[in-house]
């Protein structure tokens, strides 16, 4: 889902699209990363902007995109610019810069704390996360990972986890990329959860020997969602936390040290469903149901 957008403050070269058809069809429009954020921030209505580098490659070449078409490129932060192909070369397009827009961050940030896994199922999870509307991921090196990220395989893992937020970012349309957080240990995670928790967050951990069901939780954010008054409300009222992170282990699971010392920290252990998730799959369920629960769906 795309954030609730607005048209950018002092500037009349930003418009908000009027017509439904309009809003509908930008769902639709392949998504392009600028190459150079500024270069794209830069740009107003009716400006003319190459798309080169690999983006441009890509979107000349393999996609073979042709002059007349529109498409979409965004600065990977929330600007989003709506464009016409003007002109075609081998390796990249000149665009007609129709209309910018700046879309607003949710107001509840939503993170999925991700243990590295085997068989690339942590990158699945980021993957589908990122199209559900996660706003960060982070990478958990767990007890039970079977993977293990030191010296330049951390590094290297880093840069795959970044690739593949960027593919999922265009794949689902997105003008914000997932906000990719350092890598923690178990130990470095529980120093977080307690200084998050500190700050007003809430930190699930999907887990199957919990006592309360996620589900719960849910019902509580409904609830704070819909106490959330007005401005002009005589009495402040409870909102939403400012973040929601979920926790999600690796296949062998969380194991029970891990468990305490991030209940010790301040994060709450809740059962997602009946059923056992696979790692690749718990994190995007998690945050759909809160997406949900939060009325961002």
């Amino acid at each position: 889902p795309v954030p609730k957008s607005g048209v950018l403050p002092s500037s009349t070269n930003f418009a908000k699209p009027s017509q439904a058809s309009d809003r509908n069809t930008s769902m639709t429009l392949p998504v392009f990363i600028a190459p150079e954020a500024a270069a794209l921030q830069g740009c107003t209505r009716g400006d003319s902007y190459i798309l080169d580098g690999d983006e441009g490659f890509h979107a000349a070449t393999v996609r073979r995109i042709d002059v007349g078409a529109m498409l979409d490129v965004v600065d990977g932060m929330g600007l989003r610019a709506r464009c016409t192909v003007i002109d075609r070369a081998k390796k990249a397009l000149t665009l007609r810069i129709d209309h910018l827009e700046r879309e607003d961050e949710p107001e509840a940030e939503l993170l999925l704390i991700q243990a590295l896994s085997a068989g690339g199922r942590d990158e699945m999870a980021i993957e589908m996360a990122t199209e559900v509307g996660v706003d960060a991921v982070m990478p958990w090196q767990a007890n039970r990972s079977e993977v293990r990220w030191k010296g330049e395989k951390a590094a290297k893992g880093m840069r795959k986890w970044e690739s593949t937020l960027r593919s999922a970012t265009k794949q689902s349309r997105r003008a914000f990329i997932p906000r990719l957080e350092e890598a923690r240990s178990s130990a470095a995670l529980a120093q977080w959860i307690a200084q998050a928790t500190q700050d007003g967050a809430w930190v699930l951990v999907c887990h199957e020997s919990a006592d309360h069901r996620l589900s719960e939780l849910l019902t509580q954010l409904r609830g704070l969602s819909a106490q959330a008054s007005p401005a002009s409300s005589a009495e402040a009222q409870p909102s939403c936390p400012p973040k929601i992170a979920v926790i999600v282990g690796p296949e062998g699971g969380v194991d029970p040290d891990e468990l305490s010392l991030f209940e010790a920290a301040g994060a709450r252990v809740c059962l997602l469903g009946t059923t056992v998730l696979r790692a690749s799959t718990a994190g995007p369920v998690a945050l759909s149901l809160i997406s949900d629960a939060i009325g961002r769906w």
